[in-house]
């Protein structure tokens, strides 16, 4: 995710912000991290 990341920079694209970057199901830590990805987004 990171590379990923740098090759959008590397390439333009601005972020909305970091990356929410999980495993398998999501923990508390990782849920309000998309939830405040989606508020970003909104």
């Amino acid at each position: 995710m990171r590379t990923w990341e740098e090759d959008c920079k590397d390439n333009g694209a601005e972020l909305a912000c970091e990356s929410v970057i999980c495993t398998e199901e999501p923990d508390d830590e990782a849920k309000e991290a998309c939830r405040g990805l989606g508020k970003i987004l909104a």
